[in-house]
């Protein structure tokens, strides 16, 4: 198969997965309600450098990098706006002034060096993965967490991982890597769920001294 073919193959894989990528996360917020264990800064985080991932697609004239990330927006969009509605905690809000500071300055300082956006791109995944694999471990309480998006999340990062290679995009790879550490953590998370919950149930029913 050659290099355009396969491009074409992985960028079809890549749109397909990131318009999957957070829809599952969104109806089961929006089903249950339940906002445990997402967190609004981090998801706000995840929908600012998804912006910034089609404006660095669009520079790179990758149709298959922009395509991707335009593809993710809606969800993401609604999961935020979903969490704003039902008053998701506020803590870490910061961060998301501070990252979007950030990408600005890496994004007018590119004509120059291209390495601090490629940078923080690629690890600006970590925003979504890091605090949903802590909340995830160190809550009880894992219900408004949405399997199905862990999975689809790890499919994205093997076909980001492939297509990266493939093209050379640093930023890409680093995504990759994060993403794919992050998704296998929370999934792990959610297969000990029942164990975790039956333990907590049986302490609250324990007497107390």
């Amino acid at each position: 198969m050659s290099t355009d073919a396969l491009r074409l193959a992985f960028g079809v894989v890549m749109v397909t997965l990131a318009a999957l990528y957070s829809l599952p996360q969104w109806l089961r917020v929006r089903r249950t309600g339940s906002v445990d264990g997402v967190s609004l800064a981090a998801t706000s985080n995840a929908l600012i450098s998804c912006v910034a991932w089609v404006a660095y697609g669009a520079a790179l004239r990758d149709v298959a990098v922009t395509l991707t990330c335009i593809a993710a927006l809606p969800s993401l969009g609604a999961t935020t706006w979903i969490l704003v509605r039902n008053h998701a905690s506020r803590e870490g809000m910061t961060t998301t002034w501070v990252w979007t500071g950030a990408l600005v300055v890496a994004g007018a300082i590119t004509p120059w060096t291209q390495a601090p956006i490629e940078l923080l791109l690629g690890a600006s995944v970590a925003w979504y993965v890091a605090p949903a694999a802590w909340m995830a471990w160190t809550s009880v309480d894992v219900t408004g967490i949405a399997p199905g998006a862990w999975f689809v999340l790890l499919a994205d990062a093997v076909t980001w991982l492939l297509y990266s290679l493939l093209t050379e995009i640093p930023a890409g790879i680093l995504y990759a890597v994060i993403a794919g550490t992050g998704a296998v953590t929370v999934l792990s998370r959610l297969a000990w769920r029942g164990p975790v919950i039956a333990t907590a149930a049986a302490a609250s029913r324990s007497p107390r001294s």
